[in-house]
């Protein structure tokens, strides 16, 4: 487009084109060492049996819950909340020489790592062990918008 300027004093007038600013989006990128304080938050919050404190950490909704897609907060708190009371005794060990980091498009961070997982449903009980592969994405705020896991043996 173009805009006219007129000078008074000599009575000119002069025109210029102006080319619009292209609109810029800037896509924030989650910080690796605040991602790994999450996801140890993450597993504390569980551990714990503070549910409440899980939107600290996910996304809401989240894209992926294991085999659930486009799941709210709140049903994740509910499936979480189920889950601690059904398995009142976990231990979750990070192994965190295997984290890894990709990022991928969007501005999203993909973080792996295996982890050492134990439950029980009563303190007398033998504990139930597995060595999980866990996937995990991560966005530009920071919070977790996928959790996948595979169990390694």
């Amino acid at each position: 487009y173009s805009i006219v300027v007129y000078n008074k004093s000599n009575s000119t007038e002069v025109q210029t084109e102006v080319q619009p600013t292209p609109s810029v989006n800037i896509v924030k990128k989650p910080d690796r060492a605040t991602v790994r304080s999450n996801i140890a938050g993450y597993y504390k919050a569980l551990s714990n049996s503070r549910i409440e404190q899980l939107g600290n950490y996910l996304e809401d909704p989240m894209q992926q819950w294991f085999s659930s897609t486009n799941i709210s907060l709140s049903n994740v708190m509910a499936d979480s909340r189920r889950y601690v009371e059904k398995y009142p005794f976990r231990e979750a060990n990070i192994n965190w020489s295997t984290i890894t980091f990709k990022e991928l498009d969007g501005g999203l961070l993909q973080v792996t790592y295996v982890m050492d997982y134990r439950i029980k449903r009563k303190r007398l009980q033998f504990w139930s062990n597995y060595k999980l592969f866990i996937t995990t994405v991560w966005n530009g705020d920071n919070k977790m918008v996928s959790m996948q896991e595979e169990n390694l043996k």
